[in-house]
């Protein structure tokens, strides 16, 4: 095999892990902000409870 095609290999694996770092990245993020997001609104559902009572 030559050092081109090595080296072409190489880079193509490296951009994999790139990119499969990147999704992870992506989705702990997503979780986060949906958590967060859940968070918020189970307040605001208690506060409207609250007031009824």
């Amino acid at each position: 095999m030559s050092d081109s095609a090595l080296l072409g290999i190489l880079i193509q694996a490296g951009v994999g892990i790139a990119t499969i770092a990147t999704i992870k990245t992506d989705v702990k993020w997503i979780k986060d902000t949906f958590k967060e997001e859940l968070k918020l609104i189970k307040e605001r559902l208690n506060k409207l409870e609250e007031r009824k009572c």
